[in-house]
C-alpha cells in the first residue's frame, strides 16, 4: 500500500544535509576502567541535545572487525533467495537471521521482471535485506533455565540466532562485544549530558539488554517502467534507546540513497562522516522518549532510493541498543529528578517490552486478548493512546495505513 499523506499536511521536501556534533569517546578506556565520561565528549553531546538534533557523530569508539561483517555477509546476499529463506525465523518478526521488511516481501514475491543486470538479489526484486543477531550469551546454544529469556514471551526478545556459516557467525559476534561497550559509552555519556549520574541508566542495559546487531543490505535498485520500487525504509523510528550505525559515504544531495532524518516539514540527509572505523552516526530511538518523559525525541528516519546516476549496492552495520523488557517504560529513580516531570495523571507505564509492535502483539496473542490477524490493529490503537497519555506529539504527518507505519517498527 502507498503512504497517504494527510490532506492538510504536505509531503515533506528534501532539506539541507545536517550538521553533526562529534563526540570523541577517547577509545573507552575509561569506559573499561569504570570511570566518568570525558568532559568533552560531554560538552560535544550536551550541544546536539540542546539544539534538539537526534543524531550525532561518536569517534574513537574502539569499534573495528566491521569490514569482516560486510565481507560475510554480501556473500550471504549474494546467494538466491530460496537459499537464504532457511535462515529466516518465524515470520521474519523476531530480528534475528535473514528478514525483509512486510512490504518489501510482498514486492520481492510479486517480482517478474527479467532483470540481468546488478546483483542476485536486485535479480529478485529485493530491495532491502538484513541479517541479524541477538546476545551471543543468551541466543546461542540451549534454553536459560530462567524464564526472563525462555519463557514464551521472553522468547520473543531472546530468540535463538540463526547463522548459515561459521564466518559469519564469527564476524558478526566479535562486532557485538565492540558495538555494544560503544553503545553503553553512549548512553553513558548522554545520561552526564543530561545532568545525571553517568550510570542512571546502567541496569537497563546492562543485566538484561536484548540488544540486536544487524547487517543492512541494500542492492542496486532496479526500476521498473512505468513505476517506482518502495523505498529502501520507509520513515520509522527504532525501538531503542540508541542505534548506532557503520555507514557507506553520502553525498549533500544524497544521490546515493542513503539516512535521512524528519527535521519539522523537510528531511534531511545525514553524512557518514567517514564511517567504518572513522565515526559511527548515533542516532535516538523512541525508548528515550519514555526514558526521559519526553525530553528527547527519537529520530524518524527513512532510508532513500539512489538517483540513477549513483545506483549501487550499499550495506551498514546497526546495533540497536534494546533495554531490560520487563522495567517500566518511565525514568528509572536515577534519572528522574534530571528530566521533566511526567504530565499523566495515572502512575501506570508499560512495561518497556510493550512499546514496541512484535512485543505488544505477541504478548495480546499469548494472553489470548487478540488473534494474529487483529493484533496490529489494536495495538496501533493502544500505541496512539497510551503516547496521547503521556503527552507526547503524535506523527501528525502520517495517515493511517499498514506496515509502513512509525508506529509499527519493532
Amino acid at each position: 500500500m502507498r503512504t497517504r499523506w494527510l490532506a492538510m499536511v504536505p509531503p515533506p521536501r528534501l532539506g539541507k544535509p545536517w550538521s553533526l556534533e562529534t563526540v570523541d569517546l577517547e577509545g573507552l578506556a575509561w569506559y573499561y576502567e569504570k570511570a566518568a565520561p570525558p568532559a568533552g565528549a560531554v560538552g560535544a553531546c550536551r550541544r546536539a541535545i540542546e539544539r534538539e538534533e537526534p543524531a550525532w557523530w561518536i569517534a574513537n569508539h574502539g569499534v573495528d572487525g566491521l569490514e569482516a561483517v560486510k565481507g560475510a555477509g554480501t556473500r550471504f546476499f549474494d546467494r538466491q533467495s530460496a537459499e537464504k529463506k532457511a535462515f529466516a525465523v518465524g515470520a521474519m518478526d523476531r530480528s534475528r537471521g535473514w528478514e525483509l521488511y512486510p512490504h518489501h516481501r510482498r514486492y520481492h514475491e510479486r517480482f517478474d521482471e527479467e532483470v540481468v543486470a546488478g546483483e542476485q538479489s536486485t535479480r529478485e526484486g529485493i530491495i532491502a535485506e538484513r541479517f541479524v543477531m541477538g546476545p551471543p550469551d543468551i541466543c546461542e546454544g540451549g534454553d536459560s533455565l530462567d524464564p526472563y529469556f525462555s519463557s514464551a514471551w521472553g522468547r520473543v526478545f531472546f530468540e535463538r540466532n540463526a547463522w548459515p556459516n561459521d564466518d559469519l557467525r564469527e564476524a558478526m559476534t566479535k562486532a557485538y562485544g565492540k558495538m555494544y561497550a560503544a553503545s553503553v559509552a553512549t548512553v553513558r555519556v548522554l545520561c552526564a549530558a543530561l545532568g545525571a549520574p553517568h550510570d542512571a541508566l546502567d541496569d537497563l542495559v546492562i543485566t538484561r539488554h536484548h540488544s540486536r546487531l544487524q547487517l543492512n543490505h541494500y542492492p542496486t535498485v532496479h526500476f521498473p517502467r512505468g513505476r517506482s520500487p518502495p523505498t529502501r525504509a520507509n520513515a520509522h523510528y527504532d525501538t531503542s534507546v540508541v542505534t548506532l550505525l557503520a555507514r557507506e559515504p553520502t553525498d549533500d544531495e544524497n544521490r546515493r540513497g542513503g539516512l535521512e532524518i524528519r527535521d519539522g516539514d523537510v528531511w534531511r540527509p545525514v553524512p557518514a562522516g567517514g564511517g567504518g572505523g572513522g565515526v559511527l552516526t548515533v542516532q535516538l530511538g523512541s525508548l528515550v522518549e519514555y526514558l526521559t518523559n519526553g525530553r528527547l525525541r527519537g529520530a524518524t528516519h527513512r532510508v532513500s532510493l539512489p538517483a540513477a546516476s549513483h545506483n549501487r549496492r550499499r550495506l551498514s552495520c546497526a546495533f540497536v541498543l534494546k533495554p531490560d523488557y520487563m522495567a517500566p517504560a518511565a525514568p528509572p529513580p536515577s534519572l528522574a529528578p534530571f528530566v521533566p516531570s511526567s504530565s499523566s495523571s495515572s502512575d501506570h507505564h508499560p512495561v518497556i517490552g510493550l512499546v514496541g509492535r512484535v512485543g505488544w502483539q505477541n504478548h495480546a496473542i499469548l494472553a489470548g486478548r487478540h488473534s494474529s490477524s487483529d493484533a496490529r490493529a489494536a495495538f496501533k490503537l493502544w500505541k496512539l493512546e497510551m503516547r496521547a497519555r503521556r503527552g507526547f506529539p503524535k506523527n501528525v504527518f502520517f495517515s493511517k495505513r499498514s506496515d509502513d507505519d512509525p508506529d509499527l517498527i519493532n
